[in-house]
């Protein structure tokens, strides 16, 4: 029937099988079109636009006090951070015991703004001083200690 049908009418049967290739090609053509932009999709995604944190730090100046290159005022002094796990309380009192010579001092310190597990210390330590984190409850000063891994 399709040998006749092919024999009897060449240009519409030409025109039939032109239309199907022309469809399936569509058909194709969108399917491949939407697989390359879903993998644009993952790299772009997953890829170029992994980041674990971007930060920016602005700081503010009068307008009449820019320098170009130079930032008005002394430079702010150092920071010292200690873990929180380093600062124990007694009666509202905060202190950090610091090993120094093989023995444990608890010094008193003034805590000062929190951030994230770290506590800023005003006075009472020094940058460099070795802590000791969790201190057990019967610490006593001048008790021999050995610092961990030396």
């Amino acid at each position: 029937m399709v040998l006749r049908n092919l024999s009897r009418r060449p240009v519409r049967t030409l025109i039939a099988v032109g239309g199907i290739a022309a469809g399936c090609s569509l058909v194709i053509m969108g399917r491949s079109i939407g697989d390359a932009v879903q993998v644009l999709m993952d790299e772009q995604f997953t890829v170029i636009e992994r980041q674990d944190a971007t930060v920016t730090f602005t700081e503010h100046q009068a307008q009449d006090t820019r320098v170009k290159g130079q930032t008005p005022g002394p430079p702010a002094p150092p920071m010292v951070l200690v873990p929180k796990r380093a600062i124990t309380e007694q009666n509202s009192q905060h202190f950090v015991w610091v090993v120094a010579g093989g023995t444990a001092s608890r010094r008193p310190v003034t805590r000062g703004a929190d951030r994230l597990d770290q506590v800023e210390v005003r006075n009472g330590v020094s940058a460099g001083d070795a802590v000791i984190l969790n201190p057990p409850a019967g610490l006593k000063d001048s008790t021999l200690v050995r610092i961990k891994g030396s």
